[in-house]
């Protein structure tokens, strides 16, 4: 299983109801929704081992109200900070994942409010 499978899994076990999309959201899908889509990947490979890894990835929360966005990126941060080991059956282990930094938007288009996460996933 890749790292975006386990964290696609790992958000859907723990937030159910949460519509998760990669890279863009069905243009008929009404908020709240989450986009997910990688930002960059390293790799530092060593003698002793296949290497550790270092995904990152950007989630953007829409919602139709600020505070509901809020909340939802606020459940996905919290969940996320801390977790350490696997996110799902067969995922790879996390050693650490970190928020990078959070944005909170209007779009003037669409009429709904957008948080974004940049997180930075270190795993084995």
């Amino acid at each position: 299983m890749t790292i975006e499978a386990g964290l696609y899994a790992y958000l859907i076990a723990q937030l159910p109801t949460l519509k998760l999309y990669p890279q863009i959201a069905p243009e008929t899908q009404a908020p709240p929704y989450v986009v997910y889509s990688r930002d960059g990947t390293d790799r530092w490979r060593t003698f002793a081992s296949e290497g550790q890894f270092v995904a990152s990835f950007n989630l953007s929360v829409y919602a139709t109200t600020y505070s509901a966005m809020v909340a939802l990126k606020n459940s996905i941060r919290a969940l996320l900070e801390t977790k350490t080991g696997t996110l799902a059956t067969g995922s790879p282990y996390v050693q650490a994942i970190e928020i990078d930094n959070e944005i909170d938007m209007y779009e003037l288009d669409t009429k709904y409010h957008h948080g974004v996460l940049d997180i930075t996933i270190f795993h084995t």
